[in-house]
């Protein structure tokens, strides 16, 4: 079974965000990215605000859902779980600072 067409464009929204930010799109390119009418995105959603409200509140539930993953796994030592977490997110937001390196406790 396909997405729904508010499932389309909240996906949509989160790719659109991410590549150019918030106050870089319009509603107009989230319809024509998701090649939606303009009436589907009045139907799911009031404004611009709600509809990031629904895009981040995915964001959040998909990060959350992730990374928790990753630290629930008992299968895996702690410190290796810890490690795994932390290089997870550097993949995703990058590196802002050193590392501290505890190669010497795993």
């Amino acid at each position: 079974m396909g997405k729904s067409t508010r499932d389309t464009l909240i996906e949509v929204g989160l790719q659109l965000m991410r590549q150019n930010g918030y106050y870089s799109i319009g509603i107009k390119d989230i319809l024509d990215s998701a090649q939606v009418p303009k009436g589907s995105f009045y139907h799911y959603c009031e404004s611009k605000e709600e509809f990031t409200y629904a895009v981040l509140k995915r964001y959040a539930d998909r990060e959350l859902k992730q990374r928790q993953g990753i630290l629930d796994d008992e299968n895996v030592a702690t410190l290796k779980r810890l490690r795994q977490y932390f290089e997870e997110l550097i993949k995703v937001y990058g590196q802002q600072g050193p590392i501290l390196d505890v190669s010497w406790a795993a």
